[in-house]
């Protein structure tokens, strides 16, 4: 519920409720960088993440949500902005999580603003997840946004801190947007 308040404070609720209506006829998107970027979609990334817990842990840059907060509503949106015109994504954080069995999960967390930017995207729309079939899918799914697409390959080839740069998966830390896509096929094989 709590989202859904959100989307409606930054207005976008009309805006995602066309984007799923053209996706249910299967229409192609090849404009959404626009949406993306918009002021009110970073806006609503970061407020989601603000409400996350995981925006207090720190990624290679080692800052958080408190740093962010210092800067205003436009820094913010100028910053996200800027930093999606020639998108690198900074390192990820790799952290072990010890599971019941005693044996070891590693955790990709993102820098604070990737995480954002991540979040950005996943408004719209594990690790074995191959990179460039997970693309062509998105492209086959009508996202054929090279902008938008270009910067979602960024985001799955990262590097993480002291292992470089994977060739596969996604970061656990960050949202699930990508493998939600990957699920989506199996989705419609199960169902057929």
């Amino acid at each position: 519920m709590q989202a859904l308040r959100y989307w409606d404070y930054y207005g976008m609720t009309d805006i995602f409720t066309d984007l799923y209506d053209r996706a249910s006829k299967k229409e192609s998107f090849p404009q959404l960088y626009y949406v993306i970027t918009s002021r009110e979609n970073i806006l609503l990334a970061y407020r989601t993440m603000k409400s996350n817990t995981g925006s207090k842990t720190p990624g290679t840059d080692g800052k958080t949500i408190a740093d962010i907060q210092k800067l205003s509503e436009d820094e913010l949106v100028i910053e996200i902005q800027n930093k999606l015109t020639n998108y690198r994504p900074k390192k990820v954080r790799r952290k072990l999580i010890e599971k019941d069995n005693g044996k070891w999960r590693p955790l990709g967390i993102p820098c604070i603003l990737d995480r954002i930017i991540q979040q950005c995207f996943k408004q719209d729309f594990f690790e074995n997840v191959n990179h460039s079939l997970l693309v062509k899918q998105l492209w086959n799914m009508g996202i054929q946004d090279k902008q938008a697409l270009a910067c979602i390959s960024k985001m799955l080839k990262a590097e993480i801190d002291g292992e470089g740069v994977p060739s596969k998966g996604v970061s656990q830390g960050g949202p699930p947007l990508l493998s939600n896509v990957v699920l989506n096929d199996l989705d419609q094989w199960v169902a057929g």
